[in-house]
């Protein structure tokens, strides 16, 4: 007898629906993008120092292009280090 993904007790909550990226549902998130070989401190250093958007920045880095396995939790820690920001350094 096939088992479905939703039927499996791993499975992500089904209440979530698309579009937009659901919380990691599993373990701790994601700190680096292993494909482009960045953390993502690096990331966020760049899109402070030259002023750029979160979706510019990773674009500009290369990071969350290739596999998008880090993507979601690259945008959340994007956004959070954006407001922990001071706003004179922008």
């Amino acid at each position: 007898m096939a088992t479905t993904l939703a039927a499996h007790p791993a499975a992500p909550p089904a209440e979530h629906s698309c579009p937009g990226p659901a919380p990691a549902p599993f373990g701790p998130p994601m700190t680096r993008c292993e494909c482009a070989g960045l953390p993502f401190e690096d990331v966020a250093r760049r899109m402070a120092a030259e002023g750029l958007p979160a979706e510019q920045a990773v674009r500009r880095t290369g990071c969350g292009q290739n596999c998008e396995a880090c993507l979601p939790d690259l945008l959340r820690y994007l956004a959070s280090a954006a407001v922990a920001e001071p706003a004179g350094r922008r």
